[in-house]
């Protein structure tokens, strides 16, 4: 059964303005005025998004992706609102230009400028793009600024050289981008860096998954104006079936080809 992932974002949104999320609330809001004052650049990244996403039901922490120009202000403003410096810097496997770990109202805040994780014998580098930003607006939250699924998607693999637990979040990430990719040229250019191989086959995946959908919705469509049969009943479950077929076999196909090159 396909998730939906739309009204799952809507009730993690309503929950959030529950008395259960109430400190949480409090801090974010607190957070992002203060951001909109000194005009800081940001976006979520990591748990807060996927919850806002809908991706998963709850949160252990907020992470703020801030532009580089942006980092200059951001101990000024995170003292102003009393919030403690608990740890900085790196540790190996994450280097980036800035981390700053705070504690404020009995939450955690990463606040990450320039996120590079070093794990697999390479690393990986996203600086904060505002054109490869997504934009949630609901009912109860407008203009929230969230790092695009691509690019967490690439973040978590990498993270999993360091904590291996990481590829449960991973391996949502990537089911949701089966169908909800909407940055491929991220993920394309990532294939141009050393990352991987198996990350690579990874992204090589969800290429085939885009190009089965397409053939694989138009098909239904030109079905459904012959025999007069909505996409989701009986028609949709079996070609639903047989674009995943095709889609295995043309990835394995394609690596194949690719193998078949090297080795030449």
């Amino acid at each position: 059964m396909k998730k939906n992932y739309m009204q799952q974002s809507l009730d993690n949104i309503a929950c959030f303005f529950t008395e259960d999320f109430a400190k949480q609330r409090t801090t974010f809001f607190r957070i992002i005025k203060k951001f909109k004052e000194y005009n800081i650049e940001w976006a979520l990244a990591c748990s807060c998004n996927l919850f806002f996403r809908g991706i998963v039901d709850d949160f252990h922490d907020f992470d703020f992706i801030v532009d580089n120009g942006s980092a200059k202000n951001i101990v000024e403003i995170m003292k102003a609102l009393g919030a403690t410096l608990v740890d900085t810097g790196g540790n190996g496997y994450c280097e980036s230009d800035l981390y700053l770990h705070y504690r404020l109202n009995n939450c955690d805040v990463d606040i990450i400028c320039g996120f590079r994780l070093i794990t697999f014998g390479t690393s990986y580098y996203y600086e904060f793009n505002a054109k490869e930003i997504d934009f949630l607006n609901s009912d109860y939250l407008n203009n929230i600024p969230l790092v695009s699924v691509e690019n967490l998607f690439l973040l978590y693999a990498m993270m999993e050289g360091w904590q291996r637990r990481r590829k449960f979040k991973r391996d949502l990430l990537f089911e949701y981008l089966q169908s909800n990719c909407i940055h491929p040229q991220i993920l394309k250019r990532s294939l141009k860096k050393r990352l991987p191989d198996w990350i690579n086959n990874l992204i090589h995946q969800l290429f085939c998954c885009r190009i089965g959908d397409v053939y694989y919705w138009t098909f239904l469509s030109y079905l459904g104006q012959i025999f007069h049969v909505n996409r989701d009943g009986a028609f949709g479950v079996i070609f639903c079936h047989w674009r995943r077929f095709l889609n295995i076999l043309f990835y394995n196909t394609t690596r194949r080809k690719k193998f078949l090159l090297l080795k030449k």
